[in-house]
C-alpha cells in the first residue's frame, strides 16, 4: 500500500479466509511457499508501463525486506 500497490495473500473471492488456495496446492506448493505466495491481479485496463513500474517496486520491496531480515 506505501508503494500504492494493492496486493493479496488469497484469491479474491476468499480474501477474509485464512486457508491456502486450492491453486497453490494444485501447482505443489509447499506450506511455507503458499504461506509467502502474493496474488497481483490485472487487468486490460492497466498498461505495460503500470506493470513494469509494479515490477520495480515489487522488486525494491523484496530487497528492503531481505535487508530487514538480515539485521
Amino acid at each position: 500500500e506505501q508503494r500504492g500497490i494493492y496486493v493479496s495473500t488469497g484469491s479474491a473471492c476468499h480474501s477474509r479466509e485464512k486457508k491456502h488456495s486450492h491453486v497453490l496446492k494444485a501447482m505443489g506448493l509447499d506450506e511455507k511457499n503458499m504461506e509467502g505466495a502474493v496474488r497481483i491481479s490485472f487487468s486490460h485496463l492497466n498498461s505495460e508501463n503500470e506493470i513494469e513500474e509494479v515490477t520495480k517496486r515489487m522488486d525494491d520491496a523484496i530487497r528492503e525486506l531481505r535487508a530487514f531480515a538480515r539485521i
